[in-house]
């Protein structure tokens, strides 16, 4: 993810009109709905990431990190968008992504967003990926979302949490463009409710999946 995962809050320096936007990982709605569940997390994120920032990236907290298998998860969520309209088209979902080779993927949203799931599968096949749209239903993110809804059906074991459509954030829980702390909390308890609904409905999908990076599996396969 971007700021938005990074529990970035836009604070300014004392005494000044100088505004800061420092991650504060502890805070973010990944940690605080790890929290929730009693199991840990990592944030693969940073304020300002993109789709293919997050790919070609050298850092921990970019594909260079997750691919390691010391990082693998049995699961992740994705949450990109919001910064790639200034450097990428959204382009389409269906002519952009190569199934069977991400490297021939388009430079576009569609084809770095699904890279990102192609990436994480080709080193852990097993794992559940849950794409979360941006949680802005207005001009400027709707053709990425559109982006993001289409892309999912095309993996197995890939979920959609559709945050411009499901969610609301009080205006008192902003911390000026970002969230406060209580902010991402509410976040958290959006994001964990959306995803507990998704295994409920899909509980066959999940049984299994204390096994995730593995070679056992529920079925003969």
């Amino acid at each position: 993810g971007d700021s938005l995962s990074s529990g970035e809050q836009a604070v300014y320096e004392d005494g000044t009109s100088t505004l800061i936007r420092p991650d504060k990982y502890d805070y973010s709605w990944g940690q605080r709905m790890c929290a929730l569940n009693s199991v840990e997390g990592y944030n693969f994120s940073t304020g300002g990431q993109t789709t293919k920032g997050w790919c070609n990236g050298e850092g921990e907290r970019t594909w260079a990190g997750a691919q390691l298998e010391a990082n693998w998860k049995q699961a992740y969520c994705i949450a990109l968008g919001v910064n790639d309209r200034a450097s990428l088209s959204p382009g389409d979902a269906d002519t952009d992504i190569d199934l069977t080779d991400y490297t021939n993927n388009a430079d576009t949203f569609a084809g770095w967003y699904a890279g990102i799931i192609q990436r994480l599968r080709s080193v852990n096949p097993k794992c559940r990926i849950f794409c979360i749209t941006i949680p802005y239903n207005k001009q400027g993110y709707l053709d990425n979302n559109e982006v993001i809804r289409a892309i999912v059906p095309k993996f197995s074991k890939c979920y959609l949490v559709d945050l411009a459509n499901y969610h609301w954030t009080p205006g008192r829980l902003a911390l000026n463009d970002h969230l406060s702390p209580a902010g991402y909390q509410w976040a958290a308890w959006e994001i964990n409710t959306y995803i507990d609904w998704i295994i409920r409905n899909n509980m066959s999908d999940f049984r299994d999946i204390a096994f995730v990076g593995t070679n056992y599996s529920a079925d003969i396969q």
